[in-house]
């Protein structure tokens, strides 16, 4: 249906004076690598004259800041669901929590219990996911990989769809995690909602946190790399 209506832009009245919205560059790229491919396309299969194409400017999404100013008395009551110390260290991620279509929670599990091992004495990281389940298969992959991948570290899944849970992550957290791994993550706006709440964010090196978070400053951007053909 996407494919359809790139098509279906292309052959319709569009003007130089239009214009089409990206939310970010990795969108506009793709846009623009979308429409060449269909230019080829119809001038080989029709030696169509083609129209003019609309401006594609890219314009951020936007979120308002003083919403997710963190609510301490919340955060402490998270910390203490969680068991965490005040010496310990907590992340979250907030997302849709399905490994097929927006990440495996494999690499964060064997980095996380990596990183415990090589935690002062009775210093501890924990990790609380908010966000929901599309079916059970997910929530078996990401509780029962937790319990045999990081058994050394705390783990808790929370309620995305409840805003309470979400305000209170955000306000009890040390860190932001958001190690997306699918191709179609083209802006990512909890990343942007943690930075307005105070925390420094671990991301992916993808798509559109390239235009958000600046590696070294708001947080850090980790390389990632999508396997070529043949593998």
């Amino acid at each position: 249906a996407v494919m359809e209506g790139w098509m279906n832009l292309r052959v319709s009245p569009v003007e130089e004076c239009d214009a089409l919205i990206c939310t970010s560059r990795a969108v506009q790229a793709s846009v623009s690598f979308q429409l060449d491919l269909i230019d080829a396309h119809l001038k080989r299969q029709l030696d169509a004259q083609l129209r003019p194409r609309p401006m594609l400017p890219v314009i951020p999404l936007g979120i308002h800041c003083d919403d997710f100013t963190p609510d301490p008395a919340a955060g402490q009551a998270l910390r203490a669901r969680l068991g965490a110390g005040e010496q310990d260290v907590v992340f979250t991620t907030i997302a849709r929590l399905t490994p097929h279509e927006k990440f495996d929670p494999l690499p964060i599990y064997l980095a996380m219990q990596a990183a415990q091992k090589k935690m002062p004495a009775g210093q501890k990281l924990h990790i609380a996911f908010c966000g929901v389940f599309r079916e059970d298969y997910s929530r078996k992959v990401f509780s029962e990989g937790a319990a045999r991948l990081m058994p050394d570290v705390g783990f808790a899944l929370l309620d995305g769809a409840d805003p309470q849970e979400r305000k209170a992550v955000l306000s009890g957290a040390d860190v932001f995690m958001f190690l997306i791994d699918n191709i179609q993550e083209t802006f990512g706006i909890t990343p942007i909602e943690a930075m307005a709440a105070g925390l420094p964010v671990v991301v992916s090196d993808w798509d559109g946190y390239k235009d958000t978070v600046r590696d070294g400053v708001d947080g850090f951007r980790i390389p990632t790399v999508m396997p070529g053909p043949g593998w």
